[in-house]
């Protein structure tokens, strides 16, 4: 992201948040899983 901005001077950090704030707000939407109905064993 913070390339794609054209990498702002003074702002490596904010972005850094921001893209930390992403993944975690991507993993937490991916759990729990979907059950598919089958059991492994």
């Amino acid at each position: 992201m913070w390339e794609a901005d054209g990498r702002p001077y003074g702002q490596a950090e904010l972005y850094w948040h921001r893209a930390c704030e992403r993944i975690e707000d991507e993993t937490c939407s991916a759990y729990p899983p979907t059950q598919s109905g089958e059991h492994r064993s």
